[in-house]
């Protein structure tokens, strides 16, 4: 179990599966403002069908699954990170973990979830499932909005990456610090009764890299 705080509210954008139409929409506040949309019309969101308040309880439990999902996955990515590139970590730009880690593991994810070849992701989306019955596309969008906020605000320069349990404590303190900030229970507290998961197809990459796409631009233009 992680240790933090049980508040949060985020955004992100998502190409989805023929099955699984997406329309940009899908809403997240943060004390300091993340823009990032996505709505998926077939995972059944619909913000005008609240959950009744005997919900609430499982809105909590929910959201502290996520938060605690979320923190846990960006550990191991900077654990990683520190132990094979420790001269990086503190100059990596944002916007590259947001495509190469965050992106790219959602949509790896996304595949997981088709073909069950993750045990470790079947079981996590399945327990977030379980206490409310969000669709996996659904639940793939705000994991990928509270990951994206969590890497966005992390200042890489106040890391102390002198050792590896200096590293990892000062990544520690800087996600609570975020997760503190993060309101998910208004985020959630929608029915959801989308398209199954299944019927997806896995080799669709349904969230989109723009950091990448940006990074390649600039590059071409500095030539």
């Amino acid at each position: 179990m992680s240790e933090f705080d049980n508040k949060t509210n985020t955004n992100t954008n998502s190409d989805e599966c023929n099955n699984c139409e997406t329309h940009s929409h899908s809403h997240t506040h943060t004390h300091t403002h993340t823009h990032t949309h996505t709505h998926t019309e077939n995972c059944g969101c619909s913000d005008t069908d609240k959950l009744k308040p005997i919900e609430k309880e499982k809105l909590s439990k929910l959201a502290f699954k996520i938060k605690e999902f979320c923190y846990n996955s960006i550990l191991g990515f900077e654990s990683g990170f520190y132990k094979t590139n420790k001269s990086e970590v503190k100059k990596i730009q944002t916007k590259v973990i947001s495509s190469y880690f965050i992106v790219d593991y959602h949509n790896q994810s996304y595949k997981a979830l088709i073909l069950d070849s993750d045990q470790y992701i079947l079981e996590q989306y399945g327990q977030m499932h379980s206490i409310i019955s969000h669709s996996y596309i659904c639940l793939l969008n705000i994991t990928l909005m509270v990951c994206k906020y969590l890497i966005d605000g992390m200042v890489r320069e106040f890391l102390d990456d002198s050792s590896y349990s200096n590293y990892m404590q000062m990544v520690k303190i800087q996600l609570k610090l975020l997760l503190d900030k993060v309101q998910l229970e208004n985020m959630l507290s929608h029915k959801c009764s989308g398209e199954d998961i299944k019927k997806c197809d896995p080799e669709l990459k349904i969230f989109s890299i723009k950091a990448r796409e940006n990074d390649n631009n600039n590059e071409e233009n500095n030539n």
